[in-house]
């Protein structure tokens, strides 16, 4: 199951990897960022990502394991 969700206000691209843990990128930059659910930088340009965000998107990874 792919996730992929814009948050309002930013119009940061929040997208479920495979692996469970979700790309941010902030499309008026380019700048790209991976994290974890629970905030943790993986990799890439971005230092901080919204956290409410991360869960939510994360949260699908986690429930289709189950």
């Amino acid at each position: 199951m792919s996730k992929k969700l814009v948050q309002r206000g930013t119009n940061m691209v929040f997208t479920l990897l495979p692996d469970g843990t979700v790309e941010v990128e902030k499309p008026d930059t380019g700048e790209r960022g991976v994290f974890r659910r629970d905030g943790t930088r993986v990799s890439g340009d971005l230092t901080y990502a919204d956290q409410v965000m991360l869960d939510y998107v994360a949260g699908a990874h986690t429930a289709s394991q189950d």
